[in-house]
């Protein structure tokens, strides 16, 4: 980040904002996005009506767009969740629905007739997956194909369950020519953050009299930045040359692609550098240092996927009454989230545990932790 400017020190450049200056926001959807699939979860799965579901989420979303300022992001990210809503309520009904059709045939073939006679499989039916298996674990369990039945229904709803926990909420918007665009709300949101956060830095390198800034430049960085590193820009809009130099306004550049440009694009690493008479574009990594660090950020980004992943699947298993299975998992999340933190600090590099959590109240339970430890 920028470093406090004084009349005797002014700033020399700026860093591609620190990605930590968007992580409550980010923390505030993927709270919301949890809460989502767990509603989601518990309606389909412990038959809860649909009117009281459409109550409950709207509520959610309302709660998490009240925090965001900007109008136009707020309804984005309005529309991103209930779209995105609507789409896990469809996919996980329909999961259940073949689940349960299939686990119907299955029980006709694995009963004895006289069984199914006294059963009244369609209001045992009519009930949750988890109160149909029930009623029928007295009569299965102690029948080999009884069990594998049993089995591998509960196999097809942590499936459904799994894959649900991994499905992000996405945004979907127009580009110039109107064509859609679908992103990660949580990158689009980041984005978003970053972009504002950089136009402030921006703001007081222009305040500290800086007028002309390089970007910096680094082999192999992405399509997105390459056509727009190691060049030269104005920060007060103006467009000319400078030393045999062309030098355009940074404004155009860093709202190229939504905001997701060099400077403040999702993961950039670029900065701006103040211009000196007789300085060059910049240079700052050789291509094996850009692979390697592109490696770990790679590396550091499938962690906090992967983990994020993992405590949804969790709580969801446990709305779905799997408590053992939710156990197990937290364990493993438990210890990838150690090994998260080791790699980075191994490889000389910083990590948020906002990028991890899932919920508002882990950041609870975590400053109580920091207080009690105080």
């Amino acid at each position: 980040m920028l470093a406090v400017a004084t009349n005797n020190n002014p700033p020399r450049q700026i860093l591609s904002p620190d990605a930590s200056v968007s992580g409550p926001m980010i923390v505030t959807l993927q709270s919301a996005t949890t809460k989502i699939k767990e509603l989601i979860t518990q309606a389909i799965l412990q038959g809860a009506s649909q009117e009281e579901l459409t109550k409950q989420l709207n509520r959610v979303i309302a709660e998490a767009c009240a925090k965001i300022s900007d109008k136009a992001m707020r309804e984005e990210v309005r529309k991103a969740f209930v779209t995105s809503a609507r789409k896990w309520f469809y996919e996980i009904s329909q999961t259940i629905k073949i689940v349960n059709h299939n686990l119907r045939n299955e029980v006709r073939k694995t009963l004895p007739a006289n069984t199914l006679y006294a059963l009244d499989l369609n209001a045992i039916f009519n009930n949750s997956p988890k109160q149909i298996i029930d009623s029928f674990r007295p009569y299965m369990d102690f029948n080999s194909k009884g069990i594998a039945v049993i089995e591998d229904y509960e196999k097809s709803v942590k499936l459904g369950i799994k894959a649900l926990a991994a499905d992000p909420p996405i945004s979907t918007r127009l580009t110039k020519e109107g064509k859609p665009v679908k992103v990660s709300l949580r990158n689009r949101v980041e984005m978003a953050i970053r972009y504002d956060a950089n136009l402030k830095d921006v703001k007081n390198l222009v305040d500290n009299g800086v007028k002309l800034v390089w970007t910096s430049s680094h082999p192999n960085c992405s399509p997105r930045c390459a056509p727009h590193q190691g060049k030269l820009y104005s920060l007060d809009g103006t467009s000319g040359t400078i030393n045999g130099i062309r030098y355009t306004p940074l404004a155009d550049v860093l709202k190229l692609n939504g905001g997701n440009s060099i400077i403040n694009g999702y993961n950039c690493r670029h900065r701006l550098i103040e211009y000196r008479p007789g300085s060059h574009p910049p240079t700052d990594y050789t291509e094996e240092e850009i692979k390697r660090e592109y490696a770990i950020d790679q590396r550091q980004r499938h962690y906090e996927n992967t983990i994020r992943n993992m405590k949804a699947e969790e709580r969801l298993l446990r709305q779905a009454g799997f408590t053992k299975e939710a156990s197990g998992l937290r364990k493993k999340w438990q210890y990838l989230n150690k090994n998260y933190e080791a790699f980075s600090m191994r490889n000389g590099r910083p990590f948020y545990r906002w990028r991890t959590r899932i919920s508002e109240d882990e950041v609870s339970k975590y400053r109580l932790i920091m207080k009690i430890k105080k």
